[in-house]
C-alpha cells in the first residue's frame, strides 16, 4: 500500500454537498449572538433603561 491509499478522500457527492454551505457557528457563539440581539432589542424599546444607562455613564471614566 502506498501513502496515498491510506488517506481517505470524499467522493464526489460528499464534496458537492458541502459546496456553498457556510461554516456553522459554534453553539456558544450562536447563544452569545442571540443573547446580544435580544438585549439590544430590549434596550431599543425601553426609554427608561436608555436614560438610566446614559445617567450611569455620564462623566465616566473621570
Amino acid at each position: 500500500m502506498n501513502a496515498h491509499e491510506a488517506i481517505p478522500t470524499p467522493d464526489a457527492s460528499e464534496s458537492a454537498q458541502g459546496a456553498g454551505q457556510l461554516p456553522q457557528e459554534a453553539p456558544e457563539q450562536q447563544r452569545l449572538r442571540e443573547s446580544a440581539e435580544l438585549y439590544a432589542e430590549l434596550y431599543e424599546d425601553d426609554a427608561e433603561l436608555r436614560s438610566l444607562t446614559e445617567a450611569a455613564i455620564a462623566g465616566w471614566p473621570d
